[in-house]
């Protein structure tokens, strides 16, 4: 659904947030370059309108013309979808605000990690002058997919271990849940290697068995950096990789 000009009014009252950017023209029209990565910067996050025509403090000076002798929105809406990668869907509308043209463009969150068609990959943060459009760097894509629902982290293999890291007295527990629960009986009638193969829990790696992260949580075994906490060895430096700051505590609170 397109907004209609009393929201893009209420927006411009609230001022700007990670989901409402404001571009100004009184000094010059906004280069398409800019409104693209703007797009972009909001496809990455949770979505949001860009509007053309109101300065960052609120002030609507107009928007100038994109195509004479007007704003054309289908030719606008066009031009980012073909300049985004993947090609991003928007929803562009002309409004008078205070007797001036504002444009809007409105952004949805997209369902994958967003660049410009040149591979400029962008989104919003929230800076120490308020949002900012920032670089969104490869290793920060993970984050990214994992929202979106797209990468489950616990089903990455962890190349360094092996079989012999598996705690067999967890395995054990794991057949008496399955039973208890009245899991599938299929399950119970196979040996430790094809049951914890047959529950994701490992990748078959020519003739051993590596673990997956959530193999590695629900049976490895105890012991490192004298806590005893099964996971550690391995998923303190995984959790490391991916940026993520865990204590002592954090690691304790797995167990």
């Amino acid at each position: 659904m397109v907004v209609i000009t009393g929201e893009v009014e209420r927006m411009i009252g609230d001022g700007e947030s990670v989901s409402v950017e404001f571009k100004g023209e009184k000094r010059g029209a906004i280069s398409d370059r800019e409104i693209y990565e703007t797009v972009v910067c909001l496809a990455n996050n949770a979505g949001g309108v860009l509007l053309l025509g109101v300065e960052n403090d609120g002030t609507v000076t107009g928007a100038r013309p994109r195509h004479s002798p007007a704003t054309e929105p289908l030719a606008l809406q066009a031009a980012i979808f073909n300049n985004t990668a993947p090609p991003i869907n928007t929803r562009v509308s002309l409004h008078t605000v205070r007797g001036l043209p504002v444009v809007a463009i409105e952004v949805d969150p997209y369902p994958e990690v967003c660049a410009t068609k040149k591979g400029k990959c962008l989104r919003w943060v929230m800076g120490v002058h308020g949002p900012e459009c920032q670089p969104f760097y490869p290793y920060e894509h993970i984050h990214r997919r994992a929202d979106l629902g797209l990468s489950d982290y616990s089903a990455q293999v962890v190349g360094d271990a092996g079989w012999s890291d598996l705690d067999p007295l967890e395995i054990e527990r794991l057949r008496q849940t399955i039973q208890r629960l009245h899991g599938d009986g299929v399950l119970l009638a196979l040996d430790d290697r094809a049951l914890v193969q047959a529950l994701r829990l490992a990748e078959s790696q020519g003739d051993d068995l590596v673990p997956r992260v959530a193999g590695l949580l629900l049976l490895g075994r105890e012991g490192c950096y004298g806590i005893s906490c099964r996971p550690t060895k391995w998923l303190s430096r995984c959790w490391t990789s991916t940026a993520t700051p865990w204590s002592t505590t954090g690691i304790e609170a797995l167990c």
